[in-house]
Formats: C-alpha cells, structure tokens, sequence
C-alpha cells in the first residue's frame, strides 16, 4: 500500500441509498505519498500508530490525507477510527489477504479497487428529502384507508339505524292502526263497512248470475250485457251497492209509471196490455 500509492483506490464514504452516486467520496492516491508505521500522539496523550497514510502537499507543509488500517488479527477501535475523521482525515480498513490478492490480480498499468471494511455511511440531503416524501406519502396513504374503513362502518351504521327507526316506526303505525281498528268508534265503523262491503260483494256477484239466468229464460243473447250488468261488476263498496239499489228501484218506478201512461204493465218479465177507463 506503500509502495502502489496511486495504483489503488477504495470508498472512503457514500450515501445510504444506493441510487445516490452523487455524494460518494473516492481515495485513488493522486498526487499522495505513503507512509508506513506513521505514529500520532493525540491532545489526551493517547498515542496511536497507522499502518499506512496517504500524504499530500508541498515539503515542509506535508498533511495526513488518509489513514489506512489493515485488519490481520482484530478490527480498528472505534475511539481510533473517530480521532481519524475528527482530524479530518479519510479513513479505511481492510484485509491484508484481500489486499495481497487485489495487488496480485491486477492488471499491468490498471488501477484496481480495494474493499474498504469501514465505509462510513450517510444520508444526503436528496435521500432525506425522499425519506421524507415517502414518509408523509406512506401516511397518506394510511390515513386514506382509515377514512375510508370509518366510512364504510359509517355507512354500515347508519343503514342499521335506519332498518332500525323504519322497523319503530312500522311497529309504531300497527300499534296505532290497532289501536284505531279497536278502540275508536271510526275503527269500528271501519269494520262494518268492510263486513258490508264483502257481503255486497257476494250479493253483486248472485245478482249478477240472476241476472244472467234472466236472460237466459227471456232467450237473449248471454254476450249481450246490459248497462245493468255492467253496473254491478262495477260496485266496489257499500255506498256504491246503496246508489245501485236506489238508482235500480228509481229506473223501475219510472218504467212503470210510463208503462202504465202508455196502457202496458211490467210484472215478472212479462208484459200485458191494459185498457185505461176514462175517468
């Protein structure tokens, strides 16, 4: 590492994410010299030996680039590794074995890549910036399906509510159509007029197969309706059956009046002549 200063670089430091290529620090040696068993005596009075560095500058005003630590039997202290970058300085550590085989395995006039075993790692202000974003997406996003989970419970909870007050107020309606139906005296006219109304009902129907027999035994056509008929299928309560009887005894009245004007009477379905004796 002495003596192939130049020859050689590693990573000295780089962003977390590794899209990021921006913010990598690289250690090739250019324009360095290296030094060997450099000793370094801390303002603690902590005296501490590099392997290897990397100098640059002018004779007389020489300065410590790069500290290079080569692990054959145990790792670099941390309290050595931070006095290294609290000075300033680049910092690396790697195997000796995978150091001899990256030199042995070089091409001829070909830079190679050491592994350096102690990259220090940081965040960049973009990987930040994105760490952000991510962030305040992720909680969008999480917040968006937590709004979207309570609306759907919303929705499931109002629509029980409203089964709920529909099912009240269904109940409530029965309890009051009951409560007319039976304990007022419009309920209970309600109830005879519907006793009258299915009695009527039947009794149109009889008078309407009679009034088919009629026909029947007059010989008329049973196609042919009359007005009469028609009138009676088209009774649907009590009041119409009443207007029908009324207007029907009206009709036969006047029939037998002009019957009886004109010299004929109606009696049975039959009809007969009668003389009118002058008064």
């Amino acid at each position: 590492m002495h003596h192939h200063a130049g020859w050689y670089f590693f990573t000295v430091s780089r962003c977390n994410w590794k899209s990021c290529t921006k913010h990598t620090t690289i250690e090739d040696g250019a324009g360095a010299t290296g030094k060997v068993e450099r000793p370094k005596r801390t303002s603690e009075g902590i005296q501490y030996r590099f392997d290897a560095v990397l100098v640059r500058g002018k004779p007389g005003s020489v300065v410590v680039s790069s500290v290079l630590e080569v692990w054959a039997t145990h790792k670099t202290s941390k309290e050595k590794q931070q006095y290294c970058l609290d000075q300033g300085n680049n910092f690396g550590e790697f195997d000796a074995a995978a150091v001899l085989d990256a030199h042995q395995s070089a091409l001829e006039n070909k830079t190679y890549e050491l592994k350096n075993l102690a990259i220090r790692y940081f965040e960049c202000e973009d990987w930040a910036c994105l760490k952000k974003q991510v962030v305040i997406r992720e909680e969008k996003e999480r917040l968006l399906a937590i709004a979207v989970a309570e609306e759907e419970i919303t929705v499931v909870q109002q629509a029980r509510l409203l089964q709920q007050s529909q099912a009240v107020q269904r109940q409530q309606r029965e309890f009051n159509n009951n409560q007319f139906y039976n304990e007022t005296c419009a309920g209970e006219e309600t109830r005879i007029l519907q006793v009258q109304e299915k009695l009527y009902g039947s009794f149109a129907l009889h008078a309407f197969f009679d009034n088919i027999k009629t026909k029947m035994s007059q010989q008329m056509p049973v196609e042919v309706y009359t007005e009469e008929e028609d009138a009676i299928l088209g009774i649907e309560n009590a009041t119409g059956w009443r207007n029908f009887h009324k207007q029907r005894a009206q009709n036969e009245a006047c029939c037998q009046d002009a019957d009886i004007e004109s010299g004929k009477f109606r009696s049975n379905g039959y009809t007969r002549s009668t003389a009118i004796l002058p008064v």
